[in-house]
């Protein structure tokens, strides 16, 4: 298969770009990628074996990823350690691939471009909740500002982190051998933890501009609960779908959807974690009412108190340690960009209920 380089923004980058199709063959690909990875007809024939499985979930299946670590071949060395950038657009996937055993020089300044692009990209320019083209124009500046100061920000953490993990996972096998390889463990959970965090955060300041396509509840409910059941967020007790309504169509983001849907299970799960209750059981109920699918994550773990239930949704208002408390306000970002509503109510009697509004 003859590759053609892409005509994008994104030829000249000084790193590796890939346009993929959902299959993940290479569409097109920067002038970088042609003369540092092997030619190939899919993505995955670069991929290291043992990274294969991880790297097709996270193309396809994984809503709240946008970053992860891999071994790709190249030109240079049989295995190289990349971070994985993907963005995905309709029927195709933008993916940057960067070294991280090589610093390049600029690379913080490039991914903010790439960032703010693609975020510009899924804006929603109408100006149905702006009153006039100046307050559109006034505003759209201010969140682009907020935008350029948090991704700078995020990668001036990232980046440190990211030299302490490789260190730490150099030295790893030595610390084991000394009995003290937990120390290394506890670090690196540490630091995987910070980065998942500042992932959250990349996500909430960003423009959350649906990419809509027919999805089946039915089908997307189950996708999502089995992610949950992989990830292992359900300690103990069980984990169930339950429906009044036949499948229903609805016209959303999936990967948006799934993200939100995955924030309310797991914390389901950890109430149902944290009680003392034998009999653990979390229920998606999903129905439809008019033109609103509605859909129902219940539990009857612990219970909010009602000075927690006043401030859930605000960002940064955790209600579980080592939280950033994004999680719900990341959820109510996305039903509302998909012109929906979500509502919860909880009782230290008989657990919580959140429930999803969504127009079909």
């Amino acid at each position: 298969m003859e590759l053609q380089l892409a005509s994008t923004q994104f030829n000249h980058v000084p790193f590796g770009y890939f346009l993929l199709n959902k299959q993940l063959e290479v569409v097109s690909l920067s002038e970088y990628s042609l003369t540092h990875f092997p030619s190939v007809r899919s993505f995955t024939d670069i991929v290291d074996s043992e990274c294969h499985k991880k790297v097709i979930r996270f193309l396809l299946e994984a809503p709240s990823i946008r970053t992860i670590e891999a071994n790709l071949r190249t030109h240079e060395s049989p295995l190289s350690l990349h971070d994985l950038h993907c963005y995905d657009e309709k029927d195709y996937i933008h993916l940057f691939c960067i070294n991280k055993e090589k610093q390049i020089r600029g690379l913080t300044k490039w991914m903010d471009y790439i960032h703010h692009t693609m975020s510009l990209s899924h804006y929603d320019f109408t100006p149905d909740t702006w009153t006039d083209q100046d307050n559109l124009a006034s505003n759209m500046k201010g969140m682009d500002q907020i935008n350029r100061v948090t991704s700078d920000i995020i990668n001036e953490i990232r980046n440190p982190l990211t030299t302490a993990k490789g260190f730490i996972q150099l030295i790893r096998p030595h610390l084991h051998k000394t009995g003290k390889g937990s120390f290394a463990d506890v670090a690196i959970e540490e630091i995987e933890r910070a980065d998942s965090l500042l992932h959250e955060i990349d996500y909430f300041s960003s423009s959350l501009k649906p990419l809509k396509e027919t999805a089946v509840l039915s089908k997307l409910l189950n996708e999502t609960l089995h992610e949950v059941k992989r990830e292992g967020f359900l300690q103990h007790g069980s984990l169930s779908i339950e429906h009044k309504d036949e499948d229903i169509l609805l016209p959303i983001d999936k990967k948006q959807i799934k993200h939100a849907l995955i924030h309310l299970i797991k914390n389901a799960c950890e109430a149902v974690s944290d009680s003392e209750c034998a009999n653990g059981q979390i229920t998606v109920y999903y129905y439809k009412v008019k033109e609103f699918a509605h859909i129902l994550v219940q539990d009857n773990g612990t219970g909010m108190a009602e000075e927690i239930m006043q401030d859930i949704f605000n960002p940064f208002y955790p209600t579980k340690e080592k939280r950033a408390g994004l999680g719900l306000a990341i959820s109510k970002k996305i039903v509302q960009a998909h012109g929906g509503s979500i509502q919860i109510v909880s009782s230290s009697k008989w657990g919580t209920t959140a429930t999803l509004k969504l127009p079909i």
